[in-house]
């Protein structure tokens, strides 16, 4: 009797013991299966219902990570489950607004956190962190918190540049300093508007900026339009129809007659609005609009964090009018502040747009390292050839045309200016892109002063020259 109960317990005992066994391996199993998953998972981009979804369920539960700027100073960091504060009292108003606010649960409702910080970096939030480890496993409630982000932009010119902008008067308006190399976005500053209103939605006439378009357009289309001759009455008419019947007058800025103008370049350099009408009118208008695409007019771009699609040259429309005055963006044509920052960097890095991006690194859990993000996207807009002869057509703007009044002495740049018309037929939008052609420091600036009564594009100038001194002076 004994015997049998010794082998009873000694084959319970075996049982037990494959049984933990078994256990065990299927909790590796698991483990490696989830973080498979998860992996798998994090490389799909969510739709935004799956984002908001996500973020909205995870803000109950985790307290979110630290932001950092590009300089490692610390921005916000998680105070409770779904909620940020700042580190300091002196807090950027854009900044707040780019990276989304302070409350997860804000953000989605506002219905665009796709296109901010918080919805760009769901990691801060815990979104990549294994719920599959033997940590979590076996202690389900404890405490979670996010990773963190390290971002492209530089507080301290972020700060700067909104400064200036309000001692400036300049309450609706909108700045993007970003590196057309790389594309990492180093200031992006709206004020003004709606209280979410980023350079991602801010929307204007992309007014004489929108002429690089063109030009680069054209000679895509015959490279010896670059000596395309024409002249200039100061009241241009154009043929909207086949019979010259229907016209319409288009007149210069400032009521400018610049005569007869041989190149392309120094059509640019004057910018002169009936000389590119009559330029983009040598181009058929199906091909004209196709190039147009490149420069993300009237189509889609996907880019690894965001998607973009706002900028407009004539949309839906047929109308000869529009085509007309979207050449020199007015009429349909519009822009956010981001999307002509992109083509402004097309143009100074040989044709070829660089993925813009807000994020340098992020990791999963606090106390890993963080991990440089992957920016693989590239989008080629025009030729080498093209891009560098739109670059060189900016710089005589700089050195001959409207950007004479802001040039800074010993810095080579290369912008193009632009003063748009406001709908109220009031009010003006006033514009300057460009860059610094220098390799240590290859920053683009766009400027875009809105609802301006008076004055002109040079004023959106004279913040881009502050911005360039601080850029070149700092180590």
């Amino acid at each position: 009797m004994f015997r049998k109960k010794e082998k009873l317990q000694s084959y319970i005992n075996q049982v037990w013991r494959l049984f933990k066994v078994a256990l065990v391996m299927m909790l590796v199993l698991a483990v490696i299966l989830g973080n498979r998953y998860l992996e798998a998972d994090a490389k799909t981009t969510m739709s935004e219902q799956e984002l908001d979804s996500s973020l909205l369920s995870l803000s109950e539960v985790y307290l979110p990570g630290t932001i950092y700027d590009k300089k490692d100073n610390v921005l916000m960091f998680g105070s409770e489950p779904g909620k940020l504060s700042w580190m300091s009292d002196k807090k950027s108003n854009s900044l707040e607004r780019l990276i989304g606010g302070t409350d997860y649960i804000k953000a989605v409702e506002t219905g665009n956190v796709r296109m901010t910080i918080l919805g760009m970096a769901p990691e801060l939030l815990g979104e990549s962190d294994s719920r599959m480890d033997e940590k979590s496993l076996f202690h389900p409630n404890q405490r979670r918190i996010g990773g963190n982000v390290k971002l492209t932009i530089d507080a301290d010119l972020q700060n700067f540049i909104e400064d200036l902008l309000i001692e400036n008067g300049y309450m609706d308006s909108s700045v993007m300093v970003s590196n057309f190399q790389t594309g990492e976005v180093e200031a992006a500053v709206c004020l003004g508007g709606d209280s979410s209103e980023t350079v991602f939605s801010r929307k204007f006439h992309p007014a004489s900026t929108m002429k690089l378009a063109i030009a680069a357009s054209a000679l895509e289309y015959d490279a010896n339009l670059a000596n395309f001759s024409y002249t200039c009455k100061g009241n241009n008419t154009f043929t909207l129809d086949a019979e010259g019947k229907e016209t319409v007058s288009v007149h210069c800025s400032g009521g400018n007659v610049h005569g007869t103008l041989t190149t392309m370049e120094s059509a640019m350099a004057q910018s002169c609005n009936g000389y590119f009408i009559a330029l983009a009118q040598q181009v058929p208008e199906e091909i004209l609009r196709k190039n147009l695409k490149k420069f993300g007019f009237d189509d889609v771009m996907h880019f690894g964090s965001f998607k973009f699609n706002d900028n407009t040259f004539m949309g839906e429309s047929e109308n000869a009018y529009d085509l007309v005055y979207g050449c020199i963006g007015q009429g349909q044509a519009s822009v956010t502040t981001i999307g002509l920052n992109m083509y402004t960097n097309a143009i100074l890095n040989k044709g070829v747009l660089a993925e813009p991006h807000f994020i340098l690194g992020s990791n999963d859990k606090r106390e890993e390292p963080m991990k440089a993000k992957t920016q693989a996207v590239t989008r080629q807009m025009c030729t080498e050839e093209v891009a560098d002869s739109i670059k060189n057509m900016m710089v005589k703007v700089m050195r001959e045309g409207t950007g004479r009044d802001f040039a800074v002495d010993g810095v080579e740049m290369a912008f193009k200016t632009g003063t748009g018309e406001e709908g109220d037929g009031k009010t003006q939008t006033l514009l300057v892109t460009g860059g610094i052609l220098n390799e240590n420091k290859p920053y683009s600036i766009t400027v875009c002063l809105n609802h301006i009564n008076g004055g002109s594009s040079v004023n959106a100038g004279l913040i881009a020259k502050e911005i360039v001194n601080r850029l070149v002076t700092e180590e």
